[in-house]
C-alpha cells in the first residue's frame, strides 16, 4: 500500500529522472516515516528531551519538507521545477541528512545545524532557476566538504 508521502514524492508521469530516484525518493519517504514517529514524541514530552541523534532526523525531515516538498506556485522559480532540478534537489538533501552520522561521532547538533547553512538550503527551490540546476551541485559538493571537514576535526578529537 502506498503512503501519502509515496504520492508526493513521485516525480510527474511514472518515468524516474534518474535511475537514482527511486532510492533516494525510498530513502526520503523513510526519513518522512522515522520523523512522524519521532513527532508523536515530541507532541508527549517535547523536542527538547530527544537526543541529538533524534532531533537531527527531524532537523533533516523539516528540509526535506520545505526544501523539496513544499511548492509555491505563486513563486516565479518556485511555481514549476524540471526533472533534472528535483533530483538535484533530493541528492543535496540527502546529503544533508547524512549529517546523522557525525551527530554519532560528536558532533554538537548546534554546531551542525551552524556549518551546514540550514536557511541556505531551504532557499534553494527559489533561488536556483531550472537553466542553472548545476548550482545546485555546486552547493551540494560545498555540503559534502563541510561534512567530511567536521568529520575529520571530531575524529581528530576523539584519538588520544
Amino acid at each position: 500500500m502506498a503512503s501519502w508521502w509515496d504520492e508526493q514524492v513521485t516525480p510527474a508521469g511514472d518515468k524516474p529522472a534518474s535511475p537514482q530516484w527511486d532510492d533516494l525518493r525510498q530513502q526520503a519517504m523513510n526519513l518522512l516515516e522515522q520523523e512522524a514517529r519521532l513527532q508523536q514524541i515530541v507532541r508527549l514530552v517535547g523536542a527538547d528531551s530527544l537526543p541529538d541523534r533524534q532531533r537531527w532526523v527531524l532537523d533533516a525531515a523539516r528540509l526535506l519538507e520545505e526544501g523539496f516538498l513544499q511548492q509555491n506556485a505563486l513563486h516565479a522559480i518556485d511555481a514549476y521545477a524540471v526533472p533534472a532540478k528535483q533530483l538535484r534537489l533530493l541528492r543535496l538533501l540527502w546529503n544533508f541528512a547524512q549529517g546523522r552520522g557525525l551527530v554519532a561521532i560528536g558532533v554538537p547538533l548546534l554546531h551542525l545545524r551552524e556549518k551546514l547553512d540550514t536557511p541556505r538550503l531551504l532557499r534553494l527551490k527559489e533561488s536556483v532557476p531550472n537553466d542553472n540546476v548545476d548550482e545546485i551541485d555546486h552547493v551540494r559538493k560545498e555540503l559534502q566538504t563541510r561534512l567530511r571537514a567536521l568529520a575529520d576535526e571530531y575524529r581528530q578529537r576523539r584519538q588520544p
